[in-house]
């Protein structure tokens, strides 16, 4: 059988053939892609598994599966830290919702956790010594008949309640952000914290007091 020459037909069609080179960096990432799969391969290569003879596709199943029960149990215990973080996040959110900076009673007046404060703040523990600082105010406010202090008692009800007291609201209301900034927030506690927490009850007293005066003086008058 006579072969036909088929070289014209092959020029025909390759004179309309555009060639485009690939992309450098294309090349380069196959490269690197068959680098790492034989890097892959040759590691498995040098696993040497049990021989059992028969048994040995069972053997390799066994492994897999005790590969995935592993697997399992620390993706379990991943979610469960994360979901059990989350609702510690959330519980701290409701209570800076609720501003319940107080869950219990204490035996101190407002010049024992002001003193309190001090001592916490020489100690070097100044997220404790600003909620000191918060509790002396709490008590002040309780003492001087402004606004009664209960250990359940929101920062909303204080607010409300000095709601016509605004010498003294004006200087509660930043403390309280303070406070609740540093105690419930991820803002580290710094010196410049404690000192403006302590200028701004000292500007509390100052009010409590000329409030204590000026209702004195109404009081002779009549």
């Amino acid at each position: 059988m006579d072969s036909r020459n088929i070289a014209k037909d092959i020029a025909a069609v390759a004179k309309d053939y555009d060639y485009q080179q690939p992309p450098s960096l294309m090349v380069k990432l196959q490269e690197i892609i068959t680098s790492i799969v034989r890097a892959i391969h040759d590691f498995l290569n040098l696993i040497e598994l049990p021989s059992t003879g028969s048994s040995d596709t069972k053997l390799v199943g066994n492994l897999l599966q005790t590969a995935v029960v592993v697997v399992a149990v620390i993706a379990a215990a991943v979610v469960s830290v994360v979901i059990l973080r989350r609702l510690q996040h959330l519980e701290r959110q409701r209570k800076l919702a609720l501003g319940e900076l107080i869950v219990s009673e204490s035996t101190l007046d407002s010049k024992g956790w002001r003193t309190f404060a001090a001592k916490l703040f020489q100690d070097k523990s100044t997220k404790e010594a600003c909620r000191a600082i918060y509790m002396s105010c709490l008590h002040l406010l309780d003492e001087d008949d402004i606004a009664v202090f209960a250990p359940t008692k929101t920062n909303y009800e204080y607010f409300y309640s000095l709601k016509n007291k605004p010498t003294i609201a004006q200087h509660f209301r930043p403390l309280v952000d303070t406070v609740e900034l540093i105690w419930f927030g991820n803002k580290a506690a710094e010196e410049s914290d404690y000192n403006a927490c302590l200028s701004l009850l000292n500007e509390i007293e100052k009010a409590a007091a000329q409030r204590k005066s000026a209702a004195s003086q109404e009081g002779l008058k009549h």
